[in-house]
């Protein structure tokens, strides 16, 4: 406990005492008990140490408000508990507010401390910002004039975290940068560690940060470069496997194949006693080495790797690293320290382990966090038509998982908030998928539900308005709903809409940087509602638009860069209006056959199904012979496997039809009470759209 010099108060003064001239004066009155026998005179109370007690007092508000915490985070909110949590709380600071400003403390490492925990208080639980500002600039000044160093820099690491949340990006960014150099050349290897990371961190979270990919790989490559000298592995993994992330986010042509290196440079490290020490990182390797495959649309490879997956959880999950007393940090160890006062010192920063080791201390997903990402990857690989129910099975899952309410942990409300939102966040994902995947199969009432409860019981639980991906996705499925249930002009405005436009001319400041693959399928699904409405050059000059953002090309390494599903689309389309110009039937099949074989490329049955029924009705409709028959039969049975209710019923009775033509007419008659069954099933503006023969 922070004990206060006693020469800081002082004794009351003494009264002088006067000397009588008479000589018979009297002696000194003794005070008597009740009983008439002589007591001593009592001693005087030792002085109050107020400035230890204040302090004492503090710790104690403190943590008896953070035991609150995980009744606060949570969806249901008492407000006579906030109202105890910010009284308790507010009391801590003002003990602390006392002790700087109404007592002289003559240990400088000690009044540093205590300037460090009280801006940190206001950085987490408050909006003081420009208190705090003012309590570091102080406290620096102290630890330059007193030398001391680790103090001095964890005020810095702190000042740049306040100038981020003040939305200061580029003062937050610029001063870590210079403080990085800075410690660099005094080497002070664990605050280089510290601060590259928090550089790294700053880029991460920044709106639109395409633009910070190459300075974040410059970072993270110097980091690795100063770990691999010192044989940090930990820090090695930790680079590496960020770096795989920063990749992935960046969307270019070469985002694929350089996050693969990255964890390949992370997995080098794979049987180490750094690595197994970290079954979080493994299981983020994990994690985004699915997502790579996904991208690719590499369903088979994909599938293994979701198996690999989840075995990990399973076993990595069972180590003491996930059940640390902070439940959701993440420990990079960085050796031996003999310096038992580092933790004290960094703010938190630097964590010492009880075998002596010093780790830099990061936020993480809890255990139940990262089993509701797990299932929600494993849910991801299943989107495919045929395994849509298993989709929604391991999607739900999160949902499910996701409402656990956070345990009572000694945590800040800021970090329990964190927490709450995390899980949040994790269960909006999980619901938009489930609408992604029931829209796959033309499943709109599902789809319109787990819509309605995104929009009806996450998004009123998020803290501030959705993220971007958020709103973009949630836009295309509310417009992709309404485009299904045949309300096209609702369908063409939420296509247009803020959220999902797109600009022709490319001159556009806001469509700098990679282009968002949820708004060029909102640009491809306008085409054909555009030609409904007769305005086929606007149709037109959208395709056109769309055709570099959705043709695969060659990257550096010969290795593809784009979208084989997105290729095929695009194909899909153009072939549609070529037919509808007039076009050569050659290059129609011509351009047919691309679509084929990208969607063959990548297994996507869903596109195969859309291109055969395209293909029944532009060359053996009202055709006699076995060739239709078997056009027809594919396209249907296609239909059947992707379990779509739209396109079984539009191949159902185009099989029919053809059925018909050809003389089998028992079959035919069995085919097209099929297809009315399957047209009962669709939604109203579909059904009368069938009845009109406007649509095939």
């Amino acid at each position: 406990m922070l004990q206060r010099p006693k020469s800081t108060i002082n004794p009351p003064p003494q009264r002088l005492s006067v000397k009588l001239d008479d000589p018979q004066s009297r002696s000194p009155k003794r005070r008597r008990s009740n009983d008439g026998t002589a007591l001593p005179i009592c001693e005087q109370p030792e002085l109050v140490d107020y400035q230890s007690a204040l302090l004492a007092l503090s710790d104690e508000y403190i943590s008896a408000a953070y035991s609150m915490t995980g009744s606060l985070s949570g969806k249901e909110v008492s407000e006579d508990l906030l109202d105890e949590y910010q009284n308790l709380l507010s009391t801590g600071l003002g003990c602390l507010d006392s002790v700087l400003k109404n007592y002289r403390i003559s240990d400088p490492r000690k009044e540093a401390r205590i300037r460090l925990r009280y801006a940190c208080l206001l950085y987490e639980e408050t909006e003081n910002l420009t208190d705090a500002e003012e309590c570091l600039s102080k406290g620096i000044s102290l630890c330059e004039r007193a030398r001391l160093t680790d103090l001095k820099y964890a005020m810095h690491h702190l000042m740049a975290r306040i100038w981020f949340k003040s939305r200061k990006f580029k003062t937050a960014m610029k001063t870590v940068e210079r403080i990085s150099a800075e410690v660099e050349k005094l080497q002070l290897l664990h605050w280089v560690y510290a601060f590259h990371f928090l550089r790294v961190s700053f880029g991460l979270q920044i709106p639109d940060n395409h633009h910070e990919t190459v300075s974040l790989v410059r970072y993270l490559t110097a980091l690795s470069a100063v770990a691999t000298r010192h044989y940090h592995v930990s820090v090695q993994i930790v680079a590496h496997t960020i770096e795989a992330l920063v990749h992935l986010r960046a969307r270019t042509s070469d985002s694929i194949n350089l996050a693969i290196r990255a964890m390949a440079s992370a997995r080098m490290h794979q049987l180490t006693p750094e690595m197994q020490a970290m079954p979080q990182v493994r299981a983020l390797l994990n994690y985004l080495d699915v997502g790579c495959s996904l991208i690719r649309f590499d369903r088979k490879v994909a599938d293994a790797k979701v198996q690999a997956m989840q075995s990990e959880l399973d076993n990595g999950t069972q180590g003491e690293a996930w059940n640390n007393k902070d439940a959701c940090a993440l420990y990079i160890s960085l050796g031996h320290c003999n310096d038992g006062e580092l933790e004290a010192d960094s703010g938190g920063v630097f964590q010492q382990a009880s075998n002596g080791e010093v780790c830099l201390a990061f936020a993480w997903l809890t255990k139940q966090q990262a089993y509701a990402v797990g299932y929600l990857m494993s849910g991801l690989s299943k989107l495919d038509g045929s395994t849509v129910p298993e989709a929604a099975k391991y999607l739900s899952h999160v949902v499910t998982m996701s409402r656990t309410e956070p345990k009572d942990l000694p945590l800040s409300l800021s970090a329990a908030s964190s927490r709450w939102q995390v899980q949040v966040s994790l269960r909006a994902t999980a619901r938009l998928y489930i609408a992604f995947a029931f829209c796959g199969i033309s499943d709109w009432p599902h789809a319109i539900n787990a819509l309605q409860a995104y929009h009806e019981k996450d998004i009123p639980q998020l803290e501030g308005p959705p993220q971007a991906a958020f709103a973009t996705l949630a836009v295309y499925l509310d417009a992709v709903v309404k485009h299904g249930s045949g309300d096209l002009e609702a369908a063409l405005r939420l296509y247009r809409s803020p959220a999902l436009q797109v600009h022709l001319t490319g001159s556009i400041k806001s469509d700098a940087g990679p282009m968002n693959p949820i708004k060029i399928l909102s640009a491809l699904n306008s085409v054909e509602i555009l030609h409904s409405q007769g305005k086929h050059k606007e149709a037109d000059m959208l395709l056109d638009w769309a055709e570099p953002h959705c043709v695969v090309t060659s990257n550096s390494d010969g290795g593809e860069h784009g979208s084989r599903a997105m290729e095929s689309l695009f194909y899909m389309l153009k072939a549609v209006a070529s037919q509808r110009a007039g076009g050569l039937i050659i290059d129609t099949k011509s351009i047919l056959q691309r679509s084929v074989k990208a969607a063959q490329g990548v297994g996507n049955d869903q596109l195969l199904m859309c291109v055969m029924n395209i293909m029944t009705d532009a060359w053996f409709k009202n055709i006699v012979g076995q060739q239709a028959v078997s056009s027809g039969k594919s396209a249907r049975g296609l239909a059947g496997k992707n379990n779509n209710k739209l396109w079984r019923a539009v191949g159902t009775r185009m099989y029919a039809d053809t059925l018909e033509l050809s003389g089998q007419l028992g079959q035919a008659e069995e085919m097209r009470q099929d297809a009315q069954r399957l047209m009962a099933s669709l939604p109203p503006n579909l059904r009368d759209a069938f009845q009109d023969g406007r649509m095939n």
